[in-house]
């Protein structure tokens, strides 16, 4: 199977350092053929990034012709991030496209027009979105049954166990907590602030927590507060290897975050709720706290009666699943299964 990635402008010295990295795992690992729709921007490109363009020319074959791509792959990933600003087109290319969907949640009827229309025929997504999330399946219905799920995954050279780091027999609380209900949302968010108006927040569990944080002995917050939704200044890597636990939320999509993948990395242990997203993961009472009916009194108990030792040695054996590299190749078989 020949890959083709399109318009690679993401990759470059930092970008297998960032939460996406596990696409440039895959393009170093999996694509044959580089197509760069346009010869300005790619010399733009090579002026910014020289040493990474010559590491390209030098390793892959970089085509600047739609019919090459036609001629000679069997399919043409975009990994680019959102499409509707991003200049998307594929109408040129024929054989069967892949688009890496991003944050489906902005302008999902402009988003669904223009991958029909350029006729894409995979979407990638951070997981099962056709399974299990309802707003995908509301606005993306002519997907479903096509998505091919890039877990976040995780850079083991960067999250990993630090054995000189005391860690602490508490859950730490990390990430974005964004209103939902009564908010005032901007064009781009309008349908999704819609779609979920009875929901209090994006990423309810968080929230829980949060509000509960003076009342569970274990736990430790370091959730945004005063209005802001998310804490940019936050060291999450030292705090995933410090605590024994993490809490990790689906949010309203219901997909796994980074975060989930950098705390198991981390040798930290996840805790969220009991549904099908974890257990598709491989998440089970051997590896993690799954919670049905979350209370102060049940987090105590679980933390208190739980067997750390065996929780993280089962946990880690997990995220080996999990690396850029298995993600990358994943993604990889499912390409193969799906063009069979």
């Amino acid at each position: 199977m020949k890959v083709c990635i399109v318009d690679p402008y993401w990759f470059n010295a930092t970008d297998r350092s960032s939460y996406l990295g596990a696409r440039s795992v895959f393009l170093e690992k999996y694509a044959d053929i580089i197509y760069f729709s346009d010869r300005n921007k790619f010399i733009k490109y090579a002026a910014r990034f020289p040493r990474v363009v010559i590491r390209l020319i030098s390793t892959k074959k970089i085509i600047f012709s739609s019919s090459l791509v036609n001629e000679t792959c069997d399919v043409a990933l975009w990994f680019n991030g959102p499409i509707y600003n991003r200049g998307f087109s594929f109408e040129e290319i024929k054989v069967p496209k892949a688009v890496a969907l991003h944050d489906y949640n902005f302008y999902p009827d402009a988003i669904s027009e223009l991958l029909k229309s350029n006729r894409v025929d995979f979407l990638i997504g951070h997981g099962y979105h056709d399974k299990y999330c309802d707003f995908f399946r509301a606005y993306y219905s002519s997907f479903i049954g096509r998505v091919l799920p890039f877990y976040f995954g995780f850079n083991s050279n960067i999250y990993n166990i630090d054995a000189s780091i005391e860690r602490r027999r508490s859950i730490v609380g990390l990430g974005a907590i964004a209103p939902i209900a009564g908010r005032l949302f901007s064009d781009d968010l309008r349908a999704y602030g819609n779609f979920f108006n009875d929901r209090l927040f994006s990423h309810e569990l968080r929230a829980w927590f949060r509000a509960y944080k003076l009342e569970i002995d274990c736990f430790e917050s370091f959730f945004p507060e005063g209005g802001v939704y998310r804490d940019e200044n936050i060291n999450e890597k030292s705090l995933l290897q410090a605590y024994d636990f993490f809490v990790s939320d689906l949010g309203s999509l219901n997909f796994a975050p980074a975060r989930t993948f950098q705390g198991i990395g981390s040798g930290s242990i996840l805790i969220g709720e009991n549904h099908r997203c974890y257990q598709d993961l491989g998440f089970d009472s051997t590896n993690s706290i799954l919670v049905d009916d979350i209370s102060i009194s049940k987090i105590h108990t679980l933390i208190s009666r739980a067997d750390i030792s065996e929780l993280q040695r089962n946990s880690r054996l997990l995220a080996e699943n999990f690396t850029f590299e298995r993600c990358a190749e994943a993604l990889h078989l499912s390409l193969v299964k799906a063009l069979s």
